[in-house]
């Protein structure tokens, strides 16, 4: 697709389709080819019903929940009268197995259960897991460095459908761009956390400079490109626990 600023990007349509069959949902996206040499792609086998026989490293959040990676990759935009790279986006997709607490009180299916956690986590994660800095000035002071939302009125919702998919930027302390974190809700006790990093490339020394307003834009045309082709399919008994 061509975006503004004659940025183009990889043909969607000619991409991989992939398939990723959870116990109650199942999911489909489109999957440019791995272009960067910024780590390994990762692509996990599409049977993930049982997240206790991945293969690969399952691993322990702080937070308590297992979690593993199950997609990493990147590919790139270009500028089409230069070929120079204008954007570079990667892409981690993890399974989050959620904890007993928070599968009792059916948090995944409530949003705004899963956004008062949420909230709660980007909290705890701008004082970097230092809770007594909870409530302080400095608080507030690294979320608003980090540009993450001051409240759950401030989250934006991707696009979802019967159940809504938070979205919140993270991490700007680095000088980077912040990345988009989105959260879908799979059954009782399961989220997918997709993390996209969009980052525009700079050329000041050959007199390129894209204005701020203008790469802000370009960013949000790239990541909703994508966003566009991610489908959820939910089972039957699962609609009908939701009332759909």
């Amino acid at each position: 697709m061509k975006f503004s600023l004659n940025v183009a990007g990889p043909d969607f349509d000619d991409a991989a389709i992939v398939n990723f069959e959870f116990a109650q949902a199942a999911l489909t996206f489109r999957l440019p080819k791995h272009q960067s040499n910024y780590g390994l792609p990762i692509l996990a086998k599409p049977d993930l019903q049982d997240i206790s026989s991945f293969e690969g490293e399952l691993r322990e959040h702080p937070f308590g929940y297992l979690y593993r990676k199950i997609v990493q990759q990147s590919w790139y935009y270009f500028d089409e009268n230069t070929q120079n790279k204008v954007v570079k986006f990667r892409l981690d997709v993890e399974h989050m197995n959620l904890l007993p607490e928070q599968v009792e009180s059916n948090m995944a299916l409530r949003p705004e259960k899963l956004n008062q956690w949420l909230f709660d986590f980007l909290r705890v994660m701008s004082v970097d897991g230092d809770e007594s800095l909870l409530g302080t000035p400095a608080e507030r002071e690294n979320m608003i460095a980090d540009e993450m939302p001051l409240s759950i009125d401030e989250f934006e919702y991707a696009k979802g459908g019967l159940l809504p998919w938070p979205m919140v930027t993270f991490g700007n302390r680095s000088g980077e761009e912040p990345e988009w974190q989105i959260y879908i809700p799979l059954d009782r006790s399961s989220l997918l956390e997709l993390r996209l990093d969009v980052g525009v490339f700079h050329y000041h020394d050959q007199g390129i400079s894209i204005p701020q307003e203008q790469q802000d834009q370009l960013r949000r045309d790239i990541r909703d490109e994508f966003l566009s082709h991610i489908h959820i399919n939910y089972s039957p008994e699962l609609l009908a626990e939701l009332g759909a």
